[in-house]
């Protein structure tokens, strides 16, 4: 018969719970850094999402930079509208690819950083406004 000491117990399960908790702590923080930084954009047209531990773009940044001139049809979810975004930065972030629908919600880019990557997906042809000299690129090859 193995007995188990109940107060070690308690005190792993609370260990547990602090560690969950400042996780979902950081997390909430990341989030609200995002959405702060999405509202910032909409006036300056610069949308600078670097250093943000993002392994992708998420779609929140989609449905919060939406144009709010731009009509919602039926058959289109919010978060694939075209916004007016000039400049992205997404840098020092973890994203390892960009989906097309990025290149069709920010058609008006003339700068994209994506450096300090891990990106191993890139839609190239989804990108009309920029020409290369403009993109700056991950240090791992495209």
């Amino acid at each position: 018969m193995v007995y188990s000491d109940p107060t070690s117990e308690a005190m792993e399960g609370n260990k547990m719970a602090e560690r969950a908790a400042q996780g979902v702590k950081l997390l909430g923080a990341g989030v609200v850094k995002v959405v702060h930084r999405c509202d910032d954009a909409k006036e300056t047209r610069i949308l600078d999402l670097s250093s943000c531990s993002l392994t992708q773009v998420p779609d929140a940044v989609y449905f919060l930079m939406r144009a709010s001139h731009e009509p919602t049809t039926e058959n289109q979810p919010p978060f694939h509208q075209k916004n007016n975004i000039e400049k992205c930065n997404l840098s020092g972030n973890l994203i390892t690819k960009i989906p097309p629908k990025f290149g069709f919600c920010f058609q008006q880019l003339t700068t994209l950083n994506l450096s300090a990557n891990r990106i191993l997906v890139f839609p190239v042809n989804s990108f009309t406004a920029l020409s290369s000299s403009q993109l700056t690129s991950p240090s791992t090859p495209l």
